[in-house]
């Protein structure tokens, strides 16, 4: 069926009149919308490779745009996962492209709606695909009859897909039918469920709208350069490139930083972010703002938020210039995600909150946490100093947490986490006695949370096979009804996460800034702090073991012990 129907834009393309090509292959795609989404898939990609190869802005900008248009389509058959995941592989970079080709050709408001829609893969849509064969809707009333059905609209889907090269009128029309019953079904299971999925693509007014909070930055790695489109408002998306920033130098970083988080490995990496092209962004940023960055495609594996690097080439890391030192970065999933958690977060904000700091020193006894315990005690203890309830949980077991977590809007975790983002419901908190999953969290009583703070190593980290389809554990939580999650690029120094959380807590709740804010505000605090002052802070937390300077001597009281970017930077927020 595709290669029919791409016979009239082959036929074109040996023509020097690109209108008459194009044109040529806008209607081969037009007449695809009647076949399988393979056969539209593999039409629309070989427009696009014509496209790519004239260079010609304005067609590839269409090509893509039509592409684009086609990943609803691909999506919808969220209950296919192999399927779906092979279709997705096929366009992974079609995200990237496409807001390239768009803004070459002028047209940067469709870029952007473009990325939004790539990046709005519904997060729910992951977590059902993953939910154990939607197992759970069997216990409610009728969930039996309904996943048969659904057995075999699926089934019913599969074969008319199959069946989809034939270009007969009865063939178009089966198709149809197998297609509307598997959405009708889906529908019911949503109903049924309480599930939903993501509403029609958002707008450029929504997606300005919620620039009004901050610039929204789009952050995007493509074949031929890097580029962000920076939104502020209604106005016009302004534009910056990123020439260092190419998509295959980016997969080449990210496999660099994923093979080691040392201190040597993220300073590389962090520098290697700075040079190719995140400082020229910052410069196009108003300073003191506070940014929402949504990267795409494989930029979602890499710091962003901790990007730093030297003035001389000498100088050391702990005098680097970083992002924090002009903006305030905070990522979202997509525009549309972070205006609904802006308006939960204002709700909750005017609620007495409730924290539950628990922790489990030994939830992974090969790599005992000595300071977790301690963590978990300061934390609730800046909190209840802000005339607000919490709950110390140290030696956190399974059936403790799992008892206590409704009754708490706000959780903090200190301990060891597992994360599989290609499995996420799978991702679980090591505590005492047991592992808790996601999936044992979407399980709890249906009630909103404020913020989860997730003291644990690599939690922030997507797929690194398809990032853009896949979440860490920051997207999961935020299904769980969190309107914010700070989690972790790499390794949380123990020591150091004791200080940063207490301060972070006494600076959200204490002093009334918003949870960006205060991240921000207690890490710059943390890199500067010294000896002398931790211990005014916390006072008898440092520990002697580690080699304490003598209290009388000049290095306690200049000596900055966690200045490192390794020590203060790994967390960062998503959400609100």
């Amino acid at each position: 069926m595709a290669e029919a129907l791409t016979t009239r834009g082959k036929a074109a393309s040996g023509r020097t009149d690109l209108t008459e090509t194009c044109a040529a292959w806008r209607t081969a795609a037009h007449h695809s919308t009647h076949a399988s989404v393979s056969a539209m898939l593999r039409v629309g990609r070989r427009w696009v490779d014509w496209a790519v190869q004239v260079a010609d802005a304005s067609s590839a900008a269409e090509a893509y745009h039509h592409v684009m248009s086609l990943i609803p389509r691909v999506v919808a058959a969220r209950y296919l996962p192999s399927e779906r995941d092979r279709l997705l592989r096929g366009v992974q970079s079609t995200v990237e492209e496409a807001g390239y080709w768009l803004t070459q050709a002028g047209r940067r408001r469709d870029a952007v709606v473009a990325i939004e829609l790539g990046r709005a893969v519904s997060i729910t849509d992951v977590l059902l695909r993953d939910r154990d064969d939607l197992a759970d809707v069997a216990k409610l009333p009728g969930g039996v009859e309904l996943l048969d059905r659904y057995s075999r609209a699926v089934t019913a889907l599969r074969e008319a897909e199959r069946a989809g090269h034939g270009t007969s009128a009865a063939t178009a029309a089966a198709r149809q039918r197998a297609r509307a019953e598997y959405e009708q079904v889906l529908g019911q299971i949503d109903r049924l469920a309480g599930t939903r999925f993501a509403d029609a693509p958002a707008t450029y007014p929504e997606i300005g709208a919620a620039a009004a909070a901050g610039p929204i930055v789009y952050l995007a790695a493509a074949d031929r350069m890097g580029y962000a489109l920076i939104v502020t408002g209604e106005a016009d998306p302004d534009f910056c490139l990123l020439p260092g920033l190419t998509r295959p130098r980016a997969a080449m970083a990210v496999d660099r930083f994923l093979a080691g988080t040392d201190r040597q490995s993220v300073c590389r990496t962090l520098r290697w972010l700075w040079k190719n092209g995140i400082s020229d962004l910052v410069g196009q940023l108003p300073a003191g703002a506070v940014v929402t960055v949504i990267p795409v495609g494989v930029l979602g594996l890499l710091p962003v938020h901790a990007a730093g690097g030297p003035a001389e080439p000498t100088q050391a890391p702990q005098n680097w210039s970083f992002v924090s030192d002009s903006v305030i970065v905070r990522y979202a999933p997509n525009a549309r995600s972070l205006s609904t958690v802006l308006k939960r977060a204002a709700a909750l904000d005017r609620q007495d909150l409730r924290l539950l700091a628990a922790a489990a020193s030994a939830g992974d006894p090969r790599r005992p946490l000595p300071y977790a315990d301690a963590e978990a005690r300061a934390a609730a203890g800046r909190w209840a100093a802000a005339r607000a309830r919490a709950t110390p949980l140290p030696d956190a077991t399974y059936q403790a947490l799992l008892s206590a977590l409704p009754a708490h809007q706000v959780w903090h975790f200190a301990c060891h986490c597992e994360a599989y983002p290609d499995r996420i419901l799978d991702s679980a908190l090591l505590v005492d006695g047991g592992r808790l999953t996601l999936r044992q969290l979407l399980r709890l009583p249906d009630r909103p949370g404020r913020l989860a703070f997730l003291s644990a190593c690599h939690s922030h980290r997507p797929s690194r096979d398809l990032p853009d389809e896949s979440m860490g554990l920051p997207g999961g939580l935020l299904q769980v009804g969190m309107t914010g999650v700070v989690a972790s690029h790499w390794s949380v120094g123990d020591e150091s996460s004791v200080f940063l959380s207490s301060r972070f807590y006494d600076l959200w709740r204490g002093r009334g800034l918003a949870p960006v804010n205060a991240l921000a505000t207690a890490q710059r605090w943390l890199r500067t702090a010294t000896y002398a002052d931790l211990d005014a802070y916390l006072p008898g937390t440092l520990d002697p073991r580690g080699g304490l300077p003598a209290r009388d001597s000049p290095e306690w009281t200049k000596s900055r012990p966690f200045d490192h970017p390794h020590d203060w930077a790994p967390l960062a927020l998503t959400g609100a």
